[in-house]
């Protein structure tokens, strides 16, 4: 619905103009809960911006006042007690802010009525003299958009708002003392408003409360004047028009105090943590890639390896998989006097030059023997590291492949 029910529009001095957000005007006891646990967001709301002009188009809502359950409930933890983000302490803190920048900066916009509506204009009304002298004056339609914007207070009293004018050219001076009266819902005549509140030759905004306990102006108003030992006089224009009451957008929430809940430290991350942390990323990146590439050679396809990287090895050593590794393959550049070889130069063959092992973490496989110069295994399930182990004189360049 929105805090003005017609809609809201930047004062003069806010429009066109971008405010920083007020992080004192939180409730305390509220403000002190999202310093301790949200310090991040807390931080980040004191260095935004708002537009002032998108603001008041949006006629946002009050905020609610905020209850320990709300709080309570829109925490989570994980392990070790350590808090997550509270969305709803960010969604409840930035509505808060907001709408203290809009009370400030924006006003509500009055119905518009229809000028045919809501008037009498009269013209040469004669004032008798003398006590209870009638004079009709007509009836008036008062719009739903006038009608509704009215206060009705508990014991029936109506607070409701008008426009008067006039102009006396005959007794000014004694012709004032006269009411103007409507004709109630229960069928009484009931004074409204006395003369003297009309004024001379120009127009005022007024507001009137009607204290006859549950009397109502009716939404057709049948309207007269009634003397009251007054003497005659005339009056060339008499205006009565009904006018809607300046409409103000509701207070920001009392926050009643919450209670006092322990603050939960940040967490203290050493590097050590954080490089745990990006090798288990890694790893799991690596498991979810190579799965994914499985997949894909197993639905069928062009099936094409590329280099992702490489290492020259030599005696023994581990290494993580490089993210991707669909296979791994072994390029022998040194032989050492260990490794048995045909009697034809060059060799064919070898003779268990080394062995490759992979690791998944917790384990390792069965030695896989290099006893060829053409050495390409494609990684098992689950693997996340490869070791090797060369005989004694033997070097090699170790790629990646996915």
């Amino acid at each position: 619905m929105g805090a003005c029910p017609n809609g809201a529009e930047p004062t003069d001095l806010a429009r066109n103009t971008q405010v920083v957000l007020d992080v004192g005007a939180i409730a305390g006891s509220l403000a002190t809960l999202i310093r301790a646990h949200n310090p991040t967001a807390y931080a980040a709301f004191a260095a935004s911006l708002v537009d002032i002009n998108g603001l008041c188009a949006s006629n946002p809502d009050p905020p609610k006042a905020l209850t320990i359950d709300d709080f309570v409930q829109g925490l989570s933890f994980r392990s070790g007690g350590v808090t997550l983000p509270n969305e709803l302490l960010n969604r409840y803190m930035y509505d808060w802010l907001v709408y203290d920048v809009f009370l400030v900066s924006c006003v509500c916009k009055p119905p518009v009525v229809n000028p045919a509506l809501n008037c009498l204009h009269a013209t040469n009304v004669t004032i008798p003299a003398g006590n209870n002298q009638i004079v009709p004056l007509g009836t008036v339609s008062i719009e739903p958009a006038v009608y509704d914007s009215w206060i009705v207070f508990g014991n029936g009293d109506l607070h409701f708002a008008t426009n008067l004018g006039a102009t006396f050219t005959s007794g000014a001076s004694g012709a004032i003392n006269w009411f103007v009266q409507f004709l109630g819902s229960d069928g009484q005549w009931v004074d409204m408003i006395r003369g003297d509140a009309f004024p001379v030759g120009s127009h005022v905004d007024r507001e009137f409360e009607i204290s006859n306990g549950l009397v109502r102006l009716p939404r057709l108003l049948n309207t007269r004047i009634r003397t009251n030992f007054g003497s005659a006089g005339v009056l060339p224009t008499l205006d009565l028009c009904f006018i809607p009451l300046k409409a103000v957008p509701p207070p920001l929430p009392v926050q009643d105090p919450l209670p006092t809940l322990p603050t939960v430290p940040p967490p203290v991350c050493a590097t050590e943590d954080l490089c745990a942390i990006v090798q288990e990323l890694s790893r799991q990146l690596t498991r979810v890639s190579a799965e994914v590439s499985d997949i894909l050679a197993t639905v069928g396809g062009k099936d094409q390896l590329r280099e992702l990287g490489q290492q020259t090895i030599f005696g023994e050593g581990q290494l993580d998989l490089v993210l991707g590794t669909r296979a791994v393959s072994v390029e022998l550049t040194t032989l050492g006097p260990g490794v048995y070889t045909s009697a034809l130069g060059r060799p064919r063959g070898l003779m268990r030059a080394g062995s490759i092992r992979w690791g998944d973490g917790v384990g390792y496989s069965l030695r896989e023997f290099i006893d060829a110069e053409d050495f390409t295994r494609l990684r098992p399930q689950g693997a996340l590291t490869i070791s090797w182990q060369l005989i004694n004189g033997c070097a090699g360049v170790l790629r990646f492949l996915g």
